[in-house]
């Protein structure tokens, strides 16, 4: 497990994360998500540094980035049965809100200065997806876990 007691992160004078305590548990695959340059690199970049010495955590960013459309899927079930076979921590950021919400079995909501940690479909509920990625032409549908692109 991947376990964060009073942790905050930054540079310079920006603080991205600031006293989270969370534990992202093992046996689970988890999406990490936010906008971009909320931290979720350099999330990625603390956790390893942190827990360089310990097995059973594969951390991936953005993994899927640069594949097409079914072999991004396939990638995250390949994971998501690591973790869930093998009892592995594994955390991916990604952009790719749909398979987020498709394949994880939780998601890490980089909100600065805050990190939300919810099994998905409490996280679909919660509110906090509508008002992280809400703009004037893009809002999501809690209810059906769709985008909706508005005129």
């Amino acid at each position: 497990m991947i376990k964060l007691h009073d942790f905050s992160i930054g540079y310079g004078e920006r603080t991205l994360l600031c006293e989270v305590e969370t534990t992202i548990e093992k046996g689970r695959l988890t999406a990490l998500i936010g906008r971009n340059g909320t931290g979720k690199s350099t999330l990625l970049r603390a956790i390893a540094g942190l827990n360089r010495r310990y097995t059973g955590r594969i951390l991936l960013d953005e993994p899927t980035s640069f594949l097409d459309m079914p072999n991004r899927y396939e990638l995250c079930t390949l994971l998501a049965r690591l973790a869930h076979e093998e009892n592995k921590c594994i955390l991916f950021s990604t952009h790719e809100l749909d398979i987020a919400l498709s394949l994880a079995d939780a998601i890490a909501l980089i909100d600065p200065p805050q990190l939300s940690y919810m099994p998905t479909e409490e996280m679909r509920r919660s509110g906090c997806i509508e008002r992280l990625f809400r703009n004037n032409c893009v809002t999501f549908d809690a209810t059906t876990g769709f985008i909706k692109v508005g005129q």
